[in-house]
């Protein structure tokens, strides 16, 4: 039984197409000659948010012998199909925050018309590929990556690449790839601009990505958990950890807030001389771990100490606001896992950039421009 709701619909879609037809065939009856003439009707099932309605469906052929029907058209559904392109991208916008099935269920819950997770799996590969932008002229790149299930057995490893700007409070992703080492990726990518590099101690990652006129910036929260795996290592007890941990921690954040102050007062000379107590303080913390012979976390300290302040050197320099962290790439990388770190997933290569495609389009938005409309571009009049 038809409802009020799909009754006023189906009045509206046969007044449009008969707008549609006059522009295109011209008024019945008129000796006006028109490239485009009417060929056949046919019925067509055709998906709404108002559910499922069947509708007579006019088909014209043009000048070089093309059928196609101007309503079918107008409402971007294409050859073979019943979903209406603003529809898709509504289930596009559901398949990004949770699993196939469930956004099955959820469109039939929504719009009462039958459909399998298959055809949600299949309506997202349909998909853009992964949004990609220019850096804004900014300055500060960031990268992380992590690690997820594959449909093979092992694991796959999407690694971005991502550039911000404190100031202005934007973010822009730069690169995202699920097969290819950091060396590959920064074949693909422009650094000029960049004047530093934050992340977090990953092997390879610095070597690729800091190229000549870059510095590197180490994220102080990995600092601070690295050591104290590396404490853990040494054969440290936990209870003795702290004696360590705690020197650097008060080291970082002394001049991190120094740092902010300068932006305040501009005071060259006390941020300087903080730099340089910060690095007598790191050198005071290897001599008490050389002394416990805690040597793989000396080590740790000692190649990486000239990296713990790049922020500061570069807030002298350039006037530069740099992130002590890489919390905007662990946000990234919590948004990816988010969506497909759930239990019992696995997922191939192609599938799971298809489906970061859908999640990072929403992610890189303003949160108050997260409608799917913006995300995916759809102006039809099916929905």
């Amino acid at each position: 039984m038809i409802s009020i709701e799909q009754e006023a619909y189906i009045s509206f879609l046969q007044q449009l197409e008969f707008r549609l037809l006059e522009q295109y065939c011209g008024e019945k009856y008129s000796r006006i000659h028109k490239e485009c003439r009417i060929a056949k009707t046919v019925m067509r099932r055709i998906c709404t948010r108002f559910g499922e309605i069947t509708l007579k469906i006019t088909h014209i052929k043009n000048a070089v012998g093309e059928f196609f029907s101007p309503l079918l058209q107008s409402m971007g559904i294409r050859k073979y199909q019943r979903i209406p392109e603003d529809l898709e991208n509504r289930i596009r916008d559901k398949a990004c925050k949770m699993s196939y099935r469930d956004a099955a269920e959820d469109v039939r819950n929504s719009f009462e018309f039958p459909i399998s997770r298959q055809w949600v799996w299949k309506i997202n590969q349909l998909n853009n590929p992964v949004p990609v932008a220019s850096s804004k002229n900014h300055k500060v790149l960031l990268a992380d990556g992590t690690k997820i299930k594959g449909n093979k057995g092992g694991h796959l490893e999407p690694k971005a690449i991502m550039s911000t700007d404190s100031e202005k409070k934007e973010k822009c992703l730069l690169a995202l790839e699920t097969d290819k080492s950091w060396k590959e990726m920064a074949e693909n990518l422009d650094f000029d601009g960049f004047r530093v590099l934050v992340a977090d101690g990953e092997q390879g990652l610095m070597e690729a990505l800091v190229k000549p006129g870059m510095l590197f910036q180490f994220c102080h929260l990995h600092a601070i958990r690295d050591l104290s795996f590396y404490l853990w290592q040494d054969k440290i007890e936990k209870s003795a950890r702290g004696k360590f941990i705690k020197p650097l921690k008060e080291i970082l954040y002394t001049v991190q807030n120094s740092t902010k102050k300068y932006f305040v007062d501009k005071n060259k000379a006390r941020l300087l001389w903080r730099i340089r107590w910060a690095n007598k303080g790191i050198n005071k913390l290897i001599a008490r771990l050389e002394k416990r012979e805690c040597e793989q976390s000396a080590e740790f300290l000692k190649r990486n100490k000239k990296y713990l302040f790049t922020a500061a050197q570069l807030a002298i320099t350039y006037n530069l606001r740099v992130p002590w962290n890489t919390n905007l790439a662990e946000r990234l990388m919590k948004e990816i896992g988010k969506r497909t770190k759930k239990k019992s997933m696995r997922w191939s290569p192609n599938g799971l950039m298809s489906i970061l495609s859908a999640v990072l389009k929403r992610y890189f938005l303003p949160p108050e421009k997260r409608c799917y409309k913006n995300i995916y571009g759809g102006d039809s009049i099916g929905g």
